[in-house]
């Protein structure tokens, strides 16, 4: 059977391209906003454009009895209102919303594939945990019979026991399952608790399982209501960084638990280096997932200052 493996550093760059990914598009979309205001406001079509609708309010106005005629004021009033509408008319706002909202769509995408994907690794470098977790988990002879092998057989099961995790609640997921169940996480540990003070630390004070639960809400509104909760980047980094976060410590305490294997030491140094400086670790636990990545890989791999 192959070695399986628990692909931190994978999650961790996913996480990251799909949140440079956003921020990348946002910039680009205001840099072509910005483009084609200046080729609007340059345009000689569009001021012959706005030219033209001026002279024929004034033939309008000239058709009525009494004849109705534009002040210089009115003319310049009209002027600026034509220009607001060519404005709003490659105003970039609506494509902004969608992507600060698909940014968080496909975060919280990445952090269920990465539990999943952490579920199967923990139950195969730990299968006795199927008799704790999942007495009642059964597979038909049907079933059975058309697995290849015993291997086929286990990853079923895993499969069944992933997907029941999947469906639950948010706040379910990490409480009974991740936390009660399988004793990967508590409550108190979902946060971003930066190494450094100040008014950026402070602004995590309120990152917890509550706001968690109220990202995947937001994901619910955004998929099924059409709804854009999300207004600004810098939310949407602060889920990207308790994601992230999540993921930390969801790996640490598996390795520290169940010694499931990192897929290198890469893996090790960057879980060492978020979990000590970001994730509010105790530095005990620290020392202990240490230890056993050391002996892991044979080689030490300490968090850098």
């Amino acid at each position: 059977m192959p070695m399986v493996e628990l692909r931190y550093q994978q999650h961790f760059a996913q996480l990251a391209t799909v949140f440079s990914a956003i921020r990348y598009g946002l910039n680009a979309l205001q840099g072509h906003e910005e483009r084609l205001r200046e080729r609007v406001k340059d345009s000689p079509e569009v001021a012959e454009g706005i030219r033209k609708i001026k002279d024929g309010v004034t033939k309008i106005g000239q058709s009525f009895k009494p004849k109705v005629t534009l002040s210089d004021t009115q003319a310049q009033e009209l002027e600026e209102q034509l220009h607001q509408l060519l404005d709003s008319l490659v105003a970039s706002e609506p494509a902004r919303e969608l992507l600060l909202n698909l940014g968080l769509v496909m975060l919280c995408t990445q952090l269920e594939v990465f539990i999943g994907h952490l579920i199967d690794v923990t139950l195969a470098t730990e299968p006795r945990l199927f008799l704790q977790l999942a007495p009642d988990k059964e597979l038909k002879a049907k079933e059975i019979l058309e697995l290849a092998d015993h291997e086929a057989v286990m990853r079923r099961l895993r499969d069944k026991v992933a997907d029941e995790v999947d469906r639950a609640g948010t706040r379910d997921k990490f409480i009974k399952h991740l936390g009660e169940r399988f004793g990967l996480i508590e409550e108190s540990q979902i946060k971003v608790a930066p190494r450094f003070e100040g008014p950026s630390a402070d602004g995590f004070k309120d990152w917890n399982l509550d706001r968690v639960v109220s990202l995947f809400d937001e994901r619910h509104r955004v998929v099924h209501r059409r709804e854009f909760p999300v207004q600004d980047i810098s939310y949407l980094r602060d889920a990207y960084l308790i994601f992230v976060a999540v993921e930390t410590v969801l790996s640490v305490n598996a390795v520290r638990k169940y010694n499931v294997r990192l897929d290198g030491p890469g893996s090790a140094s960057l879980a060492l280096a978020f979990g000590k400086h970001f994730c509010g670790i105790p530095d005990c636990h620290l020392e202990e997932f240490n230890e056993k990545v050391t002996k892991m890989f044979r080689t030490t791999t300490e968090a850098r200052p």
